[in-house]
Order: structure tokens, then sequence, then C-alpha cells
């Protein structure tokens, strides 16, 4: 875990009304931050004390992972409500930390740090990066990540529609389990 993560970038990087958003942690998809002007750049302090990368998040099986997905997927519709659109900002797994490495305990929150997006196609390409490095750690499960992978690569899905289809699989990772 870490306490904060400093990013450097250039003042085009933040609209302001995404800035006032950001540091009043309003939607909270974000990590809180903090901005610091400097020149022609600003940096971005956020404050990540009980976080860890996702990379470095302990995942076992799909469902866990899954789970990690659609707490995010949640927090990226609550964004919306404050003007923070996919699309806006980068949806990469070098981007997302997760609250609390231990396996026992369930995923407390998920948050992420903003970069720039360059589009609609962010969802499609930023959730499939993110569900296959999670196959990668996951031990078992494997090809539910790939099935939900898949589901990310129809452009055609908003938020929702991949969320429930998301839950939906999540639910038969689950039932398999215990069944």
């Amino acid at each position: 875990m870490i306490g904060h993560v400093e990013v450097c970038c250039g003042r085009a990087e933040f609209r302001e009304h995404q800035k006032q958003i950001l540091s009043r942690n309003l939607s909270g998809l974000f990590l809180p931050v903090s901005f610091i002007n400097k020149g022609q750049n600003v940096i971005a302090v956020y404050r990540a004390e009980g976080f860890c990368p996702l990379d470095h998040y302990p995942v076992t099986d799909a469902g866990r992972a899954l789970d990690i997905v659609i707490c995010l997927i949640n927090k990226m519709i609550r964004a919306e409500d404050h003007y923070l659109f996919v699309g806006d900002y980068r949806i990469s797994p070098d981007l997302i930390f997760v609250e609390g490495p231990f396996m026992d305990m369930p995923v407390l929150d998920v948050a992420m740090i903003w970069k720039q997006g360059d589009g609609s196609a962010e969802l499609s390409r930023g959730l499939q990066e993110v569900l296959y490095l999670l196959r990668q750690q996951c031990a078992s499960g494997g090809e539910y990540l790939e099935i939900a992978a898949r589901t990310a690569s129809c452009r055609f899905l908003g938020l929702r529609a991949i969320k429930k289809r998301f839950c939906r699989l999540r639910d038969e990772i689950y039932e398999n389990l215990s069944g």
C-alpha cells in the first residue's frame, strides 16, 4: 500500500470544472486529489492511503475479479452524474487502485487516477485491459473473465448493460462454486 501518488501533467489535462469535481471528490470514482499549479504544469497529488495498485491486489478467482470491475462500473455510472463521462478519462489497469489487500475481506473500494481520455473507445478498450490483467492473476475461473472481456468489446453496450451482464456472470460463478 502507498500513501500518495504524484502525477505531473500539462494544464490542458484538466478542465476547470473537472478539477473542482475531482478536488472535492464528488464522484467517488477517483482517488482524493489536490492540485498544485507549477508554471505550465499541474501536479496532481492523489491520497492513496489504504489502497494498492490493481496489479498488486491479490485476486484468486474470477468472482472476486468481477466484484472489482462491477464496483468500478458502479462508480463510473455515478461519475456521470457529476459530468465526468467515459471517454473524458482513461480506463487502464495502471490507473486503478483497490482498497484492502486481504483475501478474506470484501472489496471495500475501487478508485482511479485521472488521465485524459481520447473518446468513446475508452470503455471497451479499458475494461478489456483490466479484465485481461485480472485473468492473468486468477488461479481459477479465467474462462469467465474471457467471456466478460468479449462482452466489454461490444461497443454498442453502455455502462449499465455491461454491469448487468457482469453481475449475471458473477452470479453464475458463485452458483457454480456453491453447487
